[in-house]
């Protein structure tokens, strides 16, 4: 792998799932599958994850802006989908330590704080991991139809997260601790 051109699977995550992996909180992902017969569609242990995430490149500069780091000047912003971010503008990549497939409703409560709780960003008062959980995974997956109320087979990835500057960037700040 080079700096500028990352080997691996793309991966797109929200706004919240990069704020919680920039923060150092978040170290698992979940991958909804409708058959669970196939293997791990984001591939296996040793393998590596490149993070698409909305976007913007600077003509003038060259530089590219992240939609998770904006704030209130989010909106005026024209930002790129996720699935239109090339390798190359990628800053995140994720090493894959270990795959295994469950019910989404198995989640323990290890695996919640792993899960970043990036559901707290929305919380009502009084909303429980568990239950803030299930209310974000039945959010995110609402066009899909694979609420958390459906019950879906996902596969749960734990991974660890190095920061990698695009192409053209400075030097990256260390990963989080």
């Amino acid at each position: 792998m080079t700096e500028t051109s990352p080997s691996g699977h793309p991966v797109s995550l929200t706004p919240a799932c990069i704020r919680a992996i920039l923060a150092g909180r978040k170290t698992q992902l979940r991958h909804a599958v409708r058959e669970p017969s196939d293997g791990c569609p984001l591939d296996q242990a040793g393998d590596l994850l490149w993070v698409r995430e909305g976007w913007v490149s600077d003509p003038h500069t060259g530089s590219v802006r992240y939609q998770p780091d904006s704030g209130e000047e989010a909106s005026s912003i024209p930002w790129q989908p996720a699935r239109t971010m090339p390798p190359e503008a990628s800053r995140l990549h994720l090493m894959i330590l270990r795959a295994r497939l469950e019910r989404v409703q198995e989640i323990g409560d290890r695996d919640l704080q792993a899960e970043g709780g990036m559901w707290r960003e929305t919380a009502p008062p009084g909303e429980g991991d568990r239950e803030g959980f299930g209310r974000w995974w039945s959010q995110v997956q609402a066009k899909s139809g694979l609420t958390r109320e459906n019950n879906p087979w996902v596969w749960a990835v734990e991974f660890t997260a190095t920061r990698h500057p695009p192409a053209g960037a400075a030097a990256a700040a260390p990963p989080p601790a």
